[in-house]
Formats: structure tokens, sequence, C-alpha cells
């Protein structure tokens, strides 16, 4: 008998641990499929799960403002802001999930913690995501594709993966409150209008080992001024600079482009030439009047 009510009890037990995580399937109206979260001095269902699928907010999850995304879940379905409140997003678990678009358009997002494991991004995967103000990049990230911080007019501070290869086109594109950025050196290159409108970015170092930036990546930068170019760098593209504040460049002894355009370091309408620091006798000081037309040549 005794053995019964002890096994009776362990059953009991699993089922309610299968409540709170990813891994039970339902109805995913969040009556019985959600995974609880505390809310005041009760739980509450907070997500609609089916199969470790997360469908969205139950309507008690929408009005949280701390969500936890229970361990075990594998991907989102579409998005889950639609009428949400959270502010803060982790992850109980730090094993890879499919985002896909679940936050992309939030206003109310300001500070997520992603997972240490996750391996990748959909294009546009936090675009417009208006009050978010920092993100740490998983080291396990090595693409950012298109558009994937478009619109984040709020966000200040991005830590980068540290295996990072390739920066998507507009990928941080009116992202107007970003002071600066640091780019690992495993970089390789940077897409059309990736940093396009950054309008607080003050300088930029480009790191060795990057050889492509795309068309107009730093176009309306009105802050930057500083441009440091490295030594392994060979394509650029059209009107990098355009409409920037850009009054310096710094161009290694040993850099050679093998692919420029004469707008690629102009910058219309600026008031005052930009000063391209060279060493003499370098490949920059003998293409100079080609590759910087109307900048003023500084031997450094």
């Amino acid at each position: 008998m005794k053995k019964t009510k002890i096994l009776i009890g362990s059953i009991i037990m699993a089922a309610a641990l299968l409540v709170t995580s990813c891994g039970g399937s339902g109805s995913g109206s969040g009556s019985g499929s959600g995974a609880q979260g505390k809310s005041g001095g009760g739980k509450k269902e907070v997500f609609e799960i089916e199969d470790g699928v997360i469908y969205g907010l139950t309507d008690s999850g929408k009005k949280e403002k701390e969500i936890v995304i229970p361990a075990g879940c594998t991907e989102f379905v579409g998005a889950i802001i639609d009428g949400a409140s959270f502010t803060t997003v982790s992850f109980e678990s730090d094993d890879d999930i499919a985002i896909k678009l679940a936050f992309s358009g939030s206003e109310t997002l300001e500070n997520i913690t992603l997972p240490k494991n996750l391996k990748s991004f959909n294009p546009m995967v936090f675009q417009n995501c208006t009050a978010l103000k920092g993100i740490t990049i998983p080291d396990g990230i090595t693409e950012l594709p298109i558009a994937s911080f478009n619109g984040c007019t709020n966000l200040k501070t991005v830590t980068l993966s540290n295996s990072l290869t390739k920066i998507g086109s507009d990928c941080f594109a009116d992202c107007s409150s970003l002071e600066g950025i640091s780019f690992p050196s495993t970089l390789k290159s940077i897409g059309r209008e990736a940093f396009d409108g950054c309008s607080s970015i003050k300088s930029i170092e480009l790191p060795e080992g990057l050889t492509t930036l795309d068309d107009s990546v730093f176009s309306y930068c009105e802050s930057l001024t500083t441009v440091k170019l490295p030594a392994s760098l060979k394509e650029v593209g059209i009107n990098m600079l355009y409409k920037s504040g850009v009054t310096d460049i710094y161009v290694p002894a040993d850099m050679e482009l093998t692919s420029y355009d004469s707008t690629s370091f102009l910058n219309p309408g600026s008031q005052v030439a930009i000063k391209v620091h060279i060493a003499q006798g370098s490949w920059a000081d003998q293409n100079f009047d080609e590759v910087f037309p109307g900048a003023e040549k500084v031997y450094d």
C-alpha cells in the first residue's frame, strides 16, 4: 500500500512539471498548455504552447512585464507582441531556439537576454523594436541578416558575437541612439546601408580581416567624424560616407583596394574637405586623386 501511494504521488508531481515546461501538448489556448509565471501573489499561465512551439501569449501573459521562455521550446510561430506589455525577456534554457519574428515590431521590449547557444537569426528579427536599449549577440551567431535591428531607435549598446563574419544590409539602419560599436576580428563583410542613419556614432575602427564594405554603409551618420580602415580591406561600394560628418580617414600603409568607386569616400555637401591620413609612397598615396577625390592628403 505504501509503494502505491508513493507511485501515485510521483505521477502527480510529474504531471505538474509538464504544465510548466514547453514539452507538453494542448489546444494552444493556454488552458493546460501554457508555462506559468508569477504575477503578484498567484501563478498565471503566460504562453500558448503546443508540442514545444510557442504560438503566442495568453490573456494573462499579455499583462506580464517580465516573461521567461520555458526550457524545451524549439520555436516561435508568428509574433507574440500583439497586446503585450512585456519589457524584459529571458530564456530558461541556453539551448538553441528559432526566434523567427516573435519580437519584431515590439514597442515595449527594452531588454532581452538571448540563449548562449543560439545559432541564427531570421531577417528583421528585432526590426522596429523601438524601446530596445541594448543587446548582446551570442557567440554562436556568425551572420546578422538583413534589417536585424533596423529602426531600433533607442538601441544604445551592442555587443557583437566573437564569431561574427557578416553584417547584413540595413542591419542597424536608423539606430539613431547607437553611440559606438566594436567589431570582432572574425568580421569579413558589412552589407549595404548597414549603419545608415546611425546619427549618434562618433567614430568607427574597422577590424583587420574585413575585406568588403558595400554601398552607403555609413551614410547619414551625421556625428561620425573618424574612420579607421584595415589593411585587409579590398572592396568598397559607392557613397560609403554620404551625408556623414566624417572629417578624418586613417589608411594603413599596406592597404590596396581592388574595387572602389569615385564616390566611395566622397561626402557631398560637406563644408570641410576630408583629411586622409596615409603613408608616403603607399598604394593610397600613389592612387590618391582617383580613390579620394577632393580630399586633403596628410602624411603620417
